[in-house]
């Protein structure tokens, strides 16, 4: 098969698969594909290609601080005898509680002191 038609077929498969995940609610996959008759077999086959390609263009593109062979580092986090956090449960106390503030523009957790 040449790389046209593979990419043909890909693109028809991505569609096929596209419209088999955003089948309606309380449907599973195995009744889309019969009332589509779409054989399970070949959906499943292009389904892990598919996978595989998302996956492979994703590793292409990841990011150059990811790439770098850098060594792993560790951060001492301090541990406090009590905690801020109420428990939810009564008995229940959590063993560490992790606050991060400034990491996200969009929302900034308030309940950590």
């Amino acid at each position: 098969m040449d790389k046209t038609t593979h990419e043909v077929r890909m693109a028809h498969w991505k569609e096929i698969v596209r419209r088999c995940q955003a089948r309606p609610i309380g449907m599973n996959a195995k009744e889309w594909l019969i009332q589509n008759d779409v054989s399970c077999k070949q959906y499943y086959y292009w389904l892990r290609l598919i996978h595989f390609k998302a996956y492979e263009e994703m590793k292409d593109r990841s990011l150059p601080a990811a790439q770098n062979e850098s060594p792993v580092t560790f951060a001492e986090v301090p541990v406090q005898q009590k905690s801020a956090v109420q428990p939810s449960l009564p008995g229940f106390q959590p063993d560490a509680v992790l606050c991060a503030r400034g990491l996200f523009d969009v929302y900034q957790w308030t309940d950590c002191d």
